[in-house]
């Protein structure tokens, strides 16, 4: 009866817990929505760098064989 009482006591204190975070989310999401445009460009440069250097390993690992 006692476990049942300290379970329920738990879930019930988790939920100003979860309210407190859903909050400080939805301000940083606020605050990243001026970083959307970088966020999109930075990993398509990253990609493209990354495809530019896998071809031009490749172009030397053809070139030796």
């Amino acid at each position: 009866m006692q476990q049942s009482r300290a379970a329920g006591g738990r879930g019930c204190a988790l939920f100003p817990v979860l309210g407190v975070l859903f909050f400080q989310a939805l301000i940083r999401w606020r605050k990243m929505r001026a970083w959307r445009g970088f966020a999109s460009v930075a990993p398509s440069a990253w990609i493209q760098t990354m495809k530019r250097h896998i071809d031009e390993s490749l172009h030397v690992i053809r070139r030796v064989t």
